[in-house]
């Protein structure tokens, strides 16, 4: 008996495998210690320093090519879902044509969308609605397909955040002013991030780790986001998707 729904499955798990080599490849590139411990004076305030975690390696390009290659697996699969599930619906000797999942900028751009899986069985256009796959719907599912769309130009950064150990004792005197997590900036230019600054004659002892990891950049809802949790909650929800479309397939008789 033939798998209806081989070819977005097969699609799926090449993406599953790719996400495994992404985080080989990062992993490599942190395990050679890519990053500096620096200071350096204020430019703009005489005296002051400031305590920086500067990159002073390149993140290879195979990264990012890697991250590509998944955002393409997995909007593929959902594209090819509809196209199998039309064209066991379909009479025999046609092919169905439209039959894009129908991703939208937004709620009210959804029946403009559903023109693109037209030829998909009303019930199936109606289970992909479901999902919500617009901006202000599911975000994350709507971001798939900016980046399928934006994924020859697609930039990744490393990113770095300052994570206190619960024991952490800071010890200071005069003026000092230390950057949280949450308020961490990456300059992209610079490829550092400032973690604290000294003004004159102060002291400061700290005791604390960072922590890194390779994020989306200028992507629309995932910009900032780290890649691989990212790319990993997506294959969970392409997998779901898939998942209900035969379910529902074969609940209307187009799958025995």
């Amino acid at each position: 008996m033939s798998d209806t729904l081989y070819s977005p499955r097969r699609r799926l798990c090449l993406a599953k495998e790719r996400i495994e080599d992404l985080k080989r490849e990062i992993a490599a590139f942190w395990r050679g210690n890519p990053y500096v411990q620096v200071i350096e004076d204020d430019p703009q305030r005489k005296g002051y320093r400031l305590y920086k975690i500067k990159l002073v390696k390149e993140l290879p390009a195979s990264i990012a090519d890697i991250a590509c290659a998944i955002a393409g697996h997995l909007r593929s699969a959902l594209d090819q879902a509809g196209y199998a599930v039309a064209l066991a619906a379909a009479p025999p000797g046609t092919k169905p044509k439209r039959t894009a999942f129908p991703f939208a900028g937004s709620e009210g751009h959804m029946n403009n969308s559903l023109g693109r899986c037209q030829d998909l069985p009303q019930e199936i256009r109606a289970l992909f609605c479901t999902f919500k796959p617009y901006k202000g719907g599911d975000d994350l599912l709507w971001a798939l397909n900016t980046m399928r769309n934006t994924n020859e130009h697609m930039v990744l950064v490393p990113v770095s955040t300052v994570v206190q150990r619960p024991s952490t004792k800071i010890r200071g005197t005069g003026f000092f002013q230390m950057t949280l997590p949450e308020y961490t900036v990456w300059d992209r230019c610079k490829q550092e991030v400032t973690f604290l600054t000294l003004g004159p004659g102060a002291t400061f002892h700290y005791d604390f780790d960072f922590e890194f990891f390779i994020a989306f950049d200028e992507i629309e809802v995932v910009g900032g986001q780290p890649v691989l949790s990212t790319l990993d909650t997506l294959a969970g929800k392409v997998e779901r998707i898939l998942m209900a479309t035969e379910a529902e397939a074969r609940r209307i008789g187009l799958i025995k």
